[in-house]
């Protein structure tokens, strides 16, 4: 599933992410922000987020100011 937004340029933004690790534990999942621009890609971000064992709660995650 697909979420666009916009952000107007020179705004600062935080994103929180919920997510939930059901069965077998993720490692070295990263985040990956691609910032287009007329339809050309502009910038490419990575944010590593680490590795999640399985629980039944979600885990937050929450990313650097940009």
């Amino acid at each position: 599933m697909k979420r666009f937004f916009q952000i107007k340029e020179g705004q600062m933004y935080c994103l929180r992410i919920h997510f939930k690790v059901r069965y077998d534990i993720v490692f070295g999942l990263k985040f990956v922000n691609n910032v287009f621009k007329m339809f050309a890609k502009v910038e490419k971000e990575e944010e590593k987020m680490g590795s999640f064992a399985p629980q039944d709660k979600a885990h937050v995650f929450d990313l650097p100011w940009a």
